[in-house]
């Protein structure tokens, strides 16, 4: 099993100020993919697009935000190993056996995306010169 934790340890800024892009679940397998871009520099602001796979997901929460105020069609992330801070009335599940907690903090939102999963992987990508000039992840069909 590799943790989302363990995988931010080798990397320049772990996932401190990543940008998320996209989140997608495939409810079937037990995947979630979210489409990033992560802090690489040292001076200079410099990133680097990533995915994030986590499977054996056994649950996924996306906390209501507080407002929304996307920057570039993205939100920026901090990341933690665990649960977040207690919330007045918010109790969470018992975690699995074989599973990991990691929470990412949602800037913008002022709340958390929590994820209890198995495995996670990470696919790094190119270099980003301009956010704004991105490519997207393509968007869902219906159907």
């Amino acid at each position: 099993m590799t943790t989302i934790h363990e995988l931010a340890a080798d990397l320049p800024w772990g996932f401190h100020d990543a940008w998320l892009a996209d989140i997608r679940v495939d409810y079937l397998r037990g995947f979630v993919t979210m489409a990033l871009a992560l802090d690489w520099g040292d001076d200079a602001p410099e990133l680097r697009d990533a995915t994030l796979t986590l499977s054996g997901v056994a649950m996924l929460s996306i906390l209501a935000p507080d407002a929304v105020d996307l920057e570039n069609g993205m939100v920026v992330l901090d990341s933690s190993e665990g649960l977040p801070p207690e919330k007045e009335g918010l109790v969470w599940p018992a975690v699995p056996q074989g599973c990991f907690v990691h929470c990412f903090f949602v800037a913008p939102w002022n709340n958390y995306i929590v994820v209890y999963a198995k495995h996670a992987t990470l696919t790094l990508g190119e270099f980003v010169k301009d956010l704004q000039k991105r490519e997207r992840p393509a968007k869902a069909t219906e159907g």
